[in-house]
């Protein structure tokens, strides 16, 4: 007999039970699945249950708690699908559409799992409390009154945490007391009228600068061999817009210089990447003013017909290998100035420094600068030899202003530069470039040994990538810009007048030999007073001269050293080993450093403080007039600033010793949150390196009877702060900096 309600799941026959069995069967199931997922959790992922003590009833309590969660969690979800299954097919289609749609958008802003379900789990529970409230016109129940409540908070808490620029700058700690230099600040105005001009093809249909009213045509340039990308629907859009393609693209720039017969040395700055509607080469004009009042000619190069486009390139892919195009015009450009300096009745007639050139590049410029000094003097293209080259100028300086880095790789290979001097202008707020990069081709920058040139890697707190170009401003990537955290930058003004200062102080020290200025670099204390206040930076730096005595390149050993025959040796270091030094975002610097730690709190007081020495074999004393180089980053946050004490000792065992906080505390990492609160970011800080260059002369003066012509021990002693952590770039001797007029 079948009961009425129950039909066939209830029927004493046989074949009629099957439903319930398989009822019961997923009943089962559940509950085996439940045991072995706790199992797999508390044996596999929390390790096995202790023998003995305690530890077992707090894996079984935070089991239990997450269990429990879990079981919450899982019951929103289910009923939220079952509300969701409720809806209208057309209004499911439409949910699921505007979730795939919004989630790519923010995958694409954001790439953190995490960030994107924070947003979405947002908007949704704002749509639905909205929903659910205005449902019923006009709301009358208590439940749609409180949800129609909950949906105009959480709007208007959405739009104004949009808005928000995010927490307002702190100033950084005391960072170094004004020093009044007698040395002019390279961002003042020099004795030179500036005078303004363009140069380009003529025929561009957008800018009447480059087209119509154009001072002095130039040549197009075949680039086709180079770039790929610009063919097809998109690249038919990208010839549309400019009125050219790859074949025949423009040598075009806007130029600053002095009013005077020269020859002054030239500077050509270019842009990186932006939407090429915007264009970036004015955005530099606030360098290059000041800079060619003091008597360089400046070029600011127009790239902009490479840039992004926004559009169809978001999802059909813009150009591709652009960067080794960009390096080539620059040198394309080259060759243009060495035709009108050789022009007797020209504009420019010997009106340039040949031998002194530099070039400037930001952001995706910075790559294409440093990939320009690679080809000048290769006789064909490194990826193709039908392309000749023919080039071989006289670079003598690079400028990476937050460079990126291995966008194009020249022979498949990263870019290396011998014989060059070389800076790299970072900002730590930089949410595009949202790591220290161009400290990677520092790395690559080596020199003969022989010639006069350095380099050197400045980092400044709170500078964000776009504000050193007037034309980008303070949001960096527009696709982040409710998300931002901006107003912890640095002002347009104070930036400008930082890349002023440093770009300028490089430029007279590697154009004009003015040693004087090198001195930024060792002691970069010593610019404080030509920038703005409460602005902190540091600064790595080498001189071309110089003798390596531990870069940590040369084997395994954590006891050798560059240095033929010198030893290390460590007493009571809690961390002692050497590997490449990690940068946010997962970047790797090219070379290893030391890392070193050490933690005296709770230590007995008798106890003798960390020490890492290097034992110099005999014979290997550098001269008095040399100075120790010592390049190291501060590598724990939350420890803050750390002192610690260089000691040096002769022969006959007399030592003499310098404290590191005399000369500039070793700062912690600049924090930065790219992302506004609560939002996560994958990293707030990175380990940058600071150099102290410290003259022999000052240790001799502060003991009577060191001899630095027998120098045999280079000692660290970590007495300053009971707990640090640190790494070594590198350590040698270098000649001392001099402030002297040459």
């Amino acid at each position: 007999m079948v009961l009425a309600k129950r039909g066939k799941a209830t029927s004493s026959r046989g074949g009629e039970r099957l439903p319930v069995l398989r009822e019961r069967a997923w009943h089962i199931s559940a509950f085996i699945f439940l045991a072995l997922g706790t199992f797999l959790y508390l044996f596999i992922l929390m390790g096995p249950i202790p023998r003995h003590g305690i530890g077992w009833w707090i894996n079984a309590l935070v089991a239990l708690i997450l269990w429990g969660a879990s079981v919450a969690l899982g019951s929103l979800v289910v009923q939220l699908l079952v509300q969701f299954g409720r809806l209208p097919w057309r209004a499911r289609w439409l949910a699921v559409a505007t979730l795939i749609f919004l989630g790519v958008a923010l995958w694409r802003a954001l790439a953190s799992p995490v960030n994107v379900l924070g947003v979405l789990l947002a908007v949704t529970v704002v749509s639905i409390a909205l929903g659910a409230g205005l449902g019923s016109t006009p709301p009358r129940s208590r439940a749609a009154k409180i949800a129609l409540a909950i949906g105009v908070l959480g709007l208007t808490g959405l739009l104004a945490w949009g808005i928000w620029p995010g927490p307002t700058r702190t100033a950084p700690p005391g960072w170094a007391s004004p020093v009044d230099l007698d040395l002019e600040s390279p961002a003042l105005g020099g004795p030179f009228e500036v005078r303004a001009m363009t140069y380009g093809s003529g025929n561009d249909r957008r800018r009447p600068e480059y087209g119509s009213e154009v001072d002095l045509r130039t040549a197009s340039v075949d680039i086709s061999g180079m770039v790929e990308g610009w063919n097809g629907l998109v690249g038919w859009s990208r010839s549309a817009y400019w009125g050219f393609g790859p074949t025949d693209v423009p040598l075009n720039a806007r130029v600053w210089y002095p009013d005077g017969p020269g020859p002054f040395p030239l500077v050509l700055v270019v842009h990186g990447n932006h939407l090429m509607f915007n264009c970036s080469d004015i955005g530099y004009e606030y360098l290059a003013d000041t800079l060619a009042s003091r008597g360089y000619i400046v070029a600011s190069v127009d790239q902009n017909f490479l840039n992004g486009s926004g559009g169809l390139e978001v999802f059909m892919g813009g150009l591709r290998g652009d960067n080794n195009a960009r390096a080539y015009l620059l040198l394309k450009h080259l060759a243009l100035w060495h035709e009108w300096n050789d022009e007797p009745d020209g504009l420019f007639p010997g009106m340039v420094d040949t031998d002194r050139i530099a070039l400037v590049g930001h952001s995706r410029g910075g790559e294409a600068v440093a990939t320009a000094a690679a080809f000048n003097p290769l006789p064909a293209h490194p990826g193709d030899a039908s392309i000749p080259f023919d080039f071989g100028f006289n670079i003598r300086a690079l400028v990476g202003i937050a460079p990126a880095d291995g966008q194009y790789l020249p022979g498949g290979r990263p870019t290396a530069l011998q014989d060059v001097s070389y800076l790299v202008l970072q900002g730590s707020a930089d949410a595009d470039v949202r790591s220290f990069e161009g400290s990677v081709q520092y790395d690559r920058v080596s020199f003969s040994g022989d010639e006069a040139g350095f380099k050197a890697a400045v980092y400044v707190r709170d500078a964000n990538h776009g504000q050193f170009n007037s034309a980008w401003g303070r949001v960096d990537i527009d696709s982040l810009r409710p998300f931002l955290n901006r107003a912890a930058l640095l002002t347009r003004a104070d930036q400008e007048l930082t890349a002023q200062v440093f770009i300028g102080a490089f430029l007279e020290a590697a154009l004009r030999e003015d040693d004087r200025y090198r001195a930024v670099f060792a002691h970069p204390h010593l610019a404080s007073g030509w920038l703005p206040e409460d602005v902190a930076y540091v600064s790595q730096y080498r001189e071309a001269r110089w003798t390596p005595v531990a870069t940590y390149a040369e084997d395994l050993d954590l006891e050798t050293a560059t240095l033929a025959g010198a030893r290390i040796t460590g007493t009571n270091l809690s961390l002692w080993r050497e590997e490449p030094i990690r940068l946010g975002r997962g970047t790797r610097r090219a070379v290893p450093g030391a890392h070193l730690g050490w933690d005296l709190e709770g230590s007995a007081e008798e106890e003798a403080s960390p020490e890492y020495r290097v034992r110099l074999p005999a014979g290997a004393s550098p001269a008095e007039t040399e100075a120790l180089l010592l390049s190291v980053a501060h590598a724990a946050p939350d420890d803050g600033p750390l002192d610690f004490t260089v000691s040096l000792a002769d022969d006959a065992g007399v030592r003499a010793r310098i404290d590191i906080a005399d000369v500039a505390p070793l700062q912690p990492p600049f924090p930065y949150r790219t992302l506004k609160p609560p939002m996560p970011v994958r990293f707030e800080w990175e380990p940058v390196f600071s150099t102290y260059v410290l003259p022999l002369s000052e240790f001799a003066g502060r003991a009577d009877a060191f001899d630095v012509g027998a120098l045999r021990e280079i000692r660290l002693v970590f007495d300053g702060s009971p707990r640090g952590r640190v790494v070594i770039d590198e350590m040698g001797f270098v000649p001392s900096p001099s402030l002297k007029a040459p």
